[in-house]
């Protein structure tokens, strides 16, 4: 695998002409800042809610605001939860009461959230600020950064534009980008961050010390979103592979400077790693989970199988451009093999860095395939969807030199300008599929009714009790309300009602139809009884029975299912007075009539 840089391709001429490319860069600028202003306002829009693992994360964060870097002791974790607002209604377990929900204790006796450890880290100071809101969004600003510079770089004009409306316009992205006490977006962003970084340092020209510093920055962001979620660690080995791989096929791809740096940074990274944990967990290989909580097995390739793509295509449609790009760049690199030039060069160092993402992208997804958490059915598309998500930057670095193939060198103006448009018109349709996608997977994960706007849970202000959600209540209690019933309540209440009214609906109290039968429908059972199998065993006739009793006498209640808060009027006679008069003699001297019925009332 070879990356070539533009100072080492003199052959290949860099996509577009140089002064024009520099025109056209405010403008790809203002189109990214307004795809990344689309997601702010869309998650914006709807108040934080905490749910699950976001109440382990805000305890934590919480507590490292107030001085607690490692663990804590339980009357220090009792009092912290005592200033928290309340336990989840979905919570496994609350050990502490209210607001803590995920935590350990730890063999010592202390205790610390069973969670990586990264995140609170990186949270802490839009907490000092009161901006906790904003932290996956800043995080976030800096993902696009990354790829717009290392895309715009590798595709050209655009190209950078692309990516960031590609990684922002999921509705996974979205999701967690609202979960403000969640880090999936934050590490997803961070990995979109160094490997565009790395990217651009590895197909940059010019001063080899900006290429360096670029480097370093790419793998400090890797390293950093492995510490908010340790299987990054992944995408961590993939970046070394690629690089190492760089160096071996071209020495002036990746200077030794520049080498020196980046993996000395990486084995620093893993050394602190290993003390943290050995200083807080016992050991430079533990975390906190439980030995056996967190599971990975073959045996759960086949089920994740079948459960899992139908809610990645839902949660991350891109992913199907990035498939698509992979194929595209295979093809043109097995073509450039007897040609040559130009083109032949491009398709080389596509296919690198093509080989470089997706190796980022499949290590990620082939691992989380093993995992036996999400080999169930009913897990949401959000909670599935959350742990492929660190894979949205290589995907969005695909899919965008997808829509840029047109522009490759030599493409017409005309060719430019019809990519240009179907790009434009693609990301607006992805962002409304987001979007969607967004609020469809907020109702799976119906989390409990949402605190006033503007209000932040876990802030003082913020209410400590929300009302329970609707789908919480009987299913009495969530039928439509008229004005003129009253509301039905979860426990016994009788409705206002005049006084002396008898407990029980008897003969005199009857509540017949207004109008008299139809005479459509006599004609109608005509018909129909031919087709009806006489009963054996059932009523026949001659089983008499009490007056007026059969099936045809009766009528249905007229609102049966409300609650009246007046007395009811005069009931309408009935219609057939005339053929009661006239059967009523038979009835009451039948032999078959051997039971009576005690004035005929329905308890």
């Amino acid at each position: 695998m070879t990356i070539q840089s533009a100072g080492d391709r003199p052959a290949v001429a860099v996509q577009g002409n140089a002064g024009r490319a520099s025109r056209l860069l405010p403008l790809e600028v203002l189109l990214a800042a307004a795809a990344f202003a689309v997601l702010c306002a869309v998650v914006l829009r709807v108040a934080p809610q905490l749910s699950a693992d976001g109440y382990a994360y805000r305890a934590s964060i919480i507590a490292l605001t107030e001085g607690h870097l490692g663990t804590l002791s339980g009357a220090e974790v009792r009092a912290l939860a005592a200033r928290l607002d309340r336990c989840p209604p979905p919570a496994r377990a609350c050990q502490f009461g209210p607001g803590i929900e995920f935590w350990v204790r730890l063999p010592g006796g202390r205790w610390i959230s069973e969670k990586d450890p990264g995140y609170p880290f990186l949270a802490v100071p839009f907490q000092w600020l009161g901006l906790i809101r904003l932290a996956p969004l800043f995080y976030g600003a800096l993902g696009c950064l990354g790829l717009f510079s290392g895309a715009r770089r590798w595709i050209g004009p655009f190209g950078g534009t692309a990516a960031v409306a590609l990684f922002c316009s999921s509705g996974v992205a979205l999701l967690f980008a609202w979960q403000d006490y969640w880090p999936a977006f934050t590490d997803a962003s961070l990995i979109a961050a160094g490997t565009g970084a790395l990217v651009w340092a590895m197909l940059g020209d010019g001063c080899a010390r900006r290429r360096t510093w670029a480097g370093l920055a790419g793998f400090l962001s890797i390293e950093a979103a492995v510490f908010v979620r340790y299987t990054d660690i992944i995408v961590l080995g993939c970046a070394v592979a690629a690089v190492l791989a760089a160096r071996l096929r071209n020495h002036a791809s990746v200077p030794r400077r520049a080498l020196a740096w980046w993996l000395g940074s990486v084995l620093l990274f893993a050394a602190g790693v290993a003390v943290f944990d050995d200083v807080i967990y016992g050991g430079p290989f533990r975390s906190g989970y439980r030995p056996g909580e967190v599971t990975f097995s073959l045996s759960a390739i086949l089920p994740n199988l079948r459960y899992v793509p139908a809610q990645l295509i839902q949660a991350m449609p891109v992913l199907a451009l990035g498939l698509a790009s992979l194929a595209w760049i295979a093809v043109r690199r097995v073509r450039a093999v007897r040609a040559g030039g130009e083109r032949a060069a491009i398709a080389r160092r596509d296919f690198a860095v093509g080989m470089a993402l997706a190796a980022s992208w499949l290590g990620v997804w082939a691992l989380y395939a093993t995992y036996t958490w999400t080999a169930r059915p009913g897990i949401g598309t959000g909670p599935t969807a959350r742990f492929y998500l660190p894979a949205a930057g290589a995907i969005a670095l695909l899919g965008a030199r997808l829509l840029r193939a047109p522009g490759t060198a030599g493409a017409s103006r005309r060719a430019s300008l019809v990519t240009a448009v179907v790009s434009a018109c693609l990301a607006v349709m992805l962002f409304a599929y987001g979007t969607w996608s967004f609020r469809h997977m907020l109702d799976q994960m119906n989390p409990a009714a949402p605190p006033p706007h503007g209000c932040d849970i876990g802030e003082r202000h913020c209410p400590a009790t929300p009302p329970p959600a609707a789908s919480s209540l009987p299913l009495v209690a969530r039928r439509a309300r008229g004005p003129d019933r009253q509301p039905a309540v979860v426990h016994r209440d009788d409705p206002p009602g005049l006084r002396g009214d008898p407990p029980v609906v008897g003969d005199q109290d009857p509540r017949e139809r207004p109008l008299p039968p139809q005479g459509l429908e006599q004609v109608n059972d005509v018909v129909a009884g031919v087709f009806v199998k006489v009963a054996c065993r059932l009523v026949c006739e001659q089983h008499a029975r009490g007056l007026d009793q059969r099936a045809c006498d009766r009528d249905s209640l007229l609102l049966a299912a409300g609650k009246l808060t007046w007395q009811v009027v005069s009931p309408v006679g009935q219609a057939d007075r005339v053929e009661r008069g006239l059967r009523q003699p038979a009835a009451c001297l039948g032999a078959g009539a051997q039971r009576y019925q005690c004035r005929l009332h329905v308890v």
